[in-house]
Parts: C-alpha cells; sequence; structure tokens
C-alpha cells in the first residue's frame, strides 16, 4: 500500500521502480545521488516485485547484513566473541540506526556496505588473499551509494594517504575511479 510510504520513500518509489534499467539510468543523470541503490532496488523489484514490502525488505536485510559484517570486523580484530557481541549490541542499539534501517531509503544499505567494507579493508591490512579486489568494490559500491558514502570514501583514501599506507591508498583511489566517472 503506498499510502503507508513516507515522503523520502515515495521518493524511492519514483526513482526505482522505472520500466527498463535504461530508464533507470537516464533518470538517475538529473538526480543528485549515485545510482547504485536505486539500481539495485531496481532489480529486488523486478525480481520480486514492486511492493512496499519489497522496498522496506531491502532495507531491513541490508541493516542485518551491516549488523553482521560490523560483528565480523569487530572479531576479525579482537579475535574476542565478547568484542563481536559488543559490535552487535551497539549496532542495533542506536535509535538512529535502528529508524533508517526501516525506511525505504539507501542509509541501511549505505550501512551494510561501509560495514562489508570495513571487513575486508581489515583483511587487506592482514595481508589475505583477495581481499584487495573485495575491498575496492565495495568501496566503489560504497561511493556510488550516496554522496555520503563518497565523502567518506574520499576522506578515507585521503588519510590512508598522507599516513603513508600505501596498499590502502592504491584500492582507494582505485574504489574512486567509477563514482568519479559517474
Amino acid at each position: 500500500n503506498l499510502t503507508s510510504l513516507w515522503n523520502d520513500e515515495l521518493s524511492t518509489v519514483e526513482k526505482s521502480f522505472q520500466p527498463s534499467l535504461s530508464f533507470l539510468i537516464d533518470y538517475l543523470r538529473t538526480d543528485v545521488h549515485p545510482p547504485f541503490y536505486y539500481v539495485i532496488l531496481w532489480l529486488a523489484g523486478k525480481i520480486f516485485g514492486e511492493t512496499v514490502m519489497v522496498l522496506r525488505s531491502f532495507s531491513w536485510i541490508a541493516y542485518v547484513v551491516g549488523c553482521a559484517a560490523i560483528s565480523a570486523a569487530a572479531w576479525s580484530y579482537q579475535k574476542s566473541s565478547v568484542a563481536s557481541i559488543c559490535a552487535l549490541l551497539l549496532s542495533c542499539s542506536i535509535p538512529f540506526t535502528v529508524s533508517y534501517s526501516v525506511e525505504g531509503k539507501a542509509y541501511a544499505f549505505l550501512f551494510a556496505l561501509i560495514s562489508t567494507a570495513l571487513v575486508f579493508r581489515l583483511r587487506v591490512i592482514q595481508n589475505k588473499p583477495n581481499s584487495r579486489y573485495l575491498y575496492v568494490l565495495t568501496s566503489a559500491a560504497v561511493g556510488l551509494t550516496h554522496y555520503y558514502g563518497l565523502g567518506l570514501l574520499i576522506a578515507q583514501t585521503l588519510t590512508d594517504g598522507i599516513r603513508n599506507k600505501s596498499r590502502l591508498f592504491s584500492c582507494g583511489c582505485l574504489a574512486l575511479v567509477l563514482p568519479s566517472l559517474w
């Protein structure tokens, strides 16, 4: 039922549930937001139906993925189940993030991508195989999802450059290519 949607969610529906992917991309060229969230939501709508449930479920699932990724990052960093449980509880207890996890907007998806990028960033630091590619891809997705994500990616890349973290800096620079082209 579209009447249960908030104004911001109606904007998401208007952007995402377009008749074709090419129409969506053309439409988004005039919008202020990067396209990744809307493209993924468009695909979900085509597969599962363009409904309120799909719109909001997409955010709910993204929020759960983000919470799991934060817990995995804490585990990777501390190797402690206590750290993972604390990270999970913290990510689930902040009212701002919980309230946005039920809204049909890009914030929960962005949270999931940033959390996942953090997991891969830690894997790059630990020299795990294939981590660089995954870090670059998730970081590029962060930059292509919302301008908050793009700002975070730019800031992190510059910080890595200033701190002479060459592997992370090169990953950040590669990740910035696609968002910069958009």
